[in-house]
Order: structure tokens, then C-alpha cells, then sequence
């Protein structure tokens, strides 16, 4: 009779506590693993009580406060993708705009080394034509690197000579320092 008894005191105990602790603590859980898989859009309707009740509210307060931040991402996210296409476009457009002339003196300068100039116009025309390329690498720089920013870049690698760098770098100023006695 005692066996029985306790057999039954058992039986009921694991009752109540399936039906008061493990079901609710099942059904939280699901919530959890569809939050943590980026599914927002479930609160957990409260229907326990004490700290269960508790982590239910506590559930739904995360949700909220996720689905705002997850909203706020949205929208900077939008707004860069927007704000990297605009500037873009712009350089885009522009730079046919500023390549053109850039190109246009880069012949002009060309065409005028092949006349008879004096050594002092040869060094000038010389200076304006490595500033006028120097502009036009600057300008395909600035292009490059939104292009890098809106990831639509290729890598190229190639050799340079380093004597022809150096002497581009330097050029440009040459006159600058002629000019006031360096």
C-alpha cells in the first residue's frame, strides 16, 4: 500500500511539475532559438506566473528593443548604401567633366614640346604636362578608391621605375622652388 501510495505522490509530482515548469521552460525556449535566428516578430504571449512570468516579460521587453535596433540598422544601412551609390555617381559623372580638359592640355602640351622652344620653355612645358598627368593619376585615385569603398574595385598590379616616379612626385614643384630661389 505504501509503495502504491508513494508511486501515486510520484506520479502527481512529476505532473505538476511538467505541466507548471517543463512545458513553460519548452515553450520559452522555442521562443529563444527563433530569436536567435534573427525572427523578431514573436513575443511570447504571458501566461505564467512568478519567474517564469518574469522571463516571459523580460522576453518580450529583448524582442522590442531588438526589433528597434534591428530597424535602426536597416535604415543606416540603406542610407550608406544610398549616400556610397550617390558619391559614386557624382565622381562618375564629374570626371568626364574634369578628364576631358585635363586631357585636352595634356595634347595642347604635346603638341606645342614639338615646336622650336627655348630650354626654359621645353623645362616649363615639360612641368605642365607632368602636373596636367599628375592631376589626371590624382583624379583616377579619387575614382579608384570609391570604387574601392562601394566594393566594385579590380587589383591590378604592375611594375613601375621608381626614377620616373620619384621625378613625377618632384616635378610639380620644381618651378614653385625656382620661383623663390630654391
Amino acid at each position: 500500500l505504501f509503495i502504491i501510495i508513494a508511486s501515486s505522490l510520484a506520479l502527481t509530482i512529476s505532473i505538476i511539475v511538467e505541466k507548471r515548469l517543463s512545458k513553460p521552460i519548452a515553450r520559452i525556449l522555442r521562443f529563444f532559438r527563433a530569436a536567435s535566428k534573427g525572427n523578431f516578430s514573436t513575443n511570447i504571449s504571458p501566461i505564467s506566473k512568478g519567474n517564469l512570468g518574469e522571463i516571459e516579460q523580460e522576453f518580450n521587453s529583448l524582442i522590442s528593443s531588438l526589433q528597434i535596433l534591428n530597424s535602426e540598422l536597416i535604415i543606416s544601412r540603406t542610407y550608406a548604401e544610398y549616400t556610397t551609390f550617390s558619391k559614386t555617381q557624382f565622381i562618375s559623372n564629374i570626371s568626364r567633366e574634369i578628364r576631358t580638359p585635363l586631357n585636352n592640355i595634356a595634347g595642347v602640351v604635346d603638341t606645342l614640346k614639338t615646336t622650336s622652344l627655348s630650354e626654359m620653355q621645353k623645362r616649363n612645358f615639360s612641368i605642365i604636362e607632368t602636373s596636367t598627368f599628375s592631376l589626371i593619376d590624382t583624379f583616377n585615385e579619387i575614382v579608384e578608391f570609391l570604387k574601392i569603398e562601394s566594393g566594385t574595385s579590380i587589383l591590378k598590379i604592375s611594375e613601375i621605375n621608381l626614377k620616373e616616379l620619384v621625378l613625377s612626385i618632384a616635378s610639380p614643384y620644381y618651378f614653385s622652388a625656382e620661383h623663390k630661389g630654391v
